[in-house]
């Protein structure tokens, strides 16, 4: 107001941050809304088979985190086939009781397949190869873990593999977020400041004292 009264005109930056305030003021209720009803959509759906498949497939287009949540899944398939083989729990079985329990679609989507492929004689690694989600290491150790009767302790490698390659693309990704989001806060802290600053500094310039 003070600047007007004197015919001093905003700097550029003020006059955006003030917009976007004004604007950010008229539709932050609507989106808060709008945000939480998508969400209790999204959470009452969580269990659903679209919206596995559409989460699963979002995921895998985002990239670094993509290819994590692959690992991370894989994982827990070799820590879970290597608990029940070791405790002599059938292989079908084990596949079956694997099926129940994964949630992420691109891998529970192809059990009942090996499974299926299994029961009529075919090995285990041929019938992993068979879908792309599985890598050629997650299929060499189980080809070997076949042909040298070690199975469960295959599965039990192949799950600390993934778990430490998991860990170091965490830590990376940490390593490399901090700084992003440092600079990001400094920027937006400085953007605001400016345009608070500037208009104080063309006051006292067209004062005099």
């Amino acid at each position: 107001g003070v600047l007007e009264q004197l015919e001093i005109p905003l700097p550029k930056i003020t006059i955006y941050v003030t917009d976007f305030s004004k604007f950010f003021q008229k539709v932050s209720k609507p989106l808060i809304l709008g945000v939480s009803i998508i969400s209790l959509i999204l959470y009452l759906s969580r269990n659903a088979l679209w919206f596995k498949k559409s989460s699963s497939k979002f995921m895998s287009f985002i990239p670094v985190f993509g290819e994590l949540t692959k690992r991370i899944q894989m994982a827990r398939l070799s820590e879970s086939m290597a608990t029940l083989i070791s405790s002599n729990v059938p292989l079908v079985r084990a596949i079956e009781m694997n099926e129940e329990m994964i949630d992420y679609y691109p891998i529970k989507k192809t059990l009942n397949d090996i499974r299926q492929g299994v029961l009529k004689g075919k090995p285990l690694h041929q019938a992993f190869e068979e879908h792309k989600v599985y890598d050629k290491r997650f299929i060499s150790m189980v080809r070997i873990g076949e042909e040298v009767n070690e199975l469960g302790k295959n599965f039990k490698e192949l799950s600390i593999n993934y778990s430490t390659s998991v860990d170091h693309q965490t830590k990376i990704i940490k390593s490399l977020m901090e700084p992003l989001i440092i600079i990001f806060v400094g920027a937006v802290v400085g953007i605001v400041a400016m345009s608070m600053i500037l208009p104080i500094f063309e006051l006292s310039s067209k004062m005099e004292f």
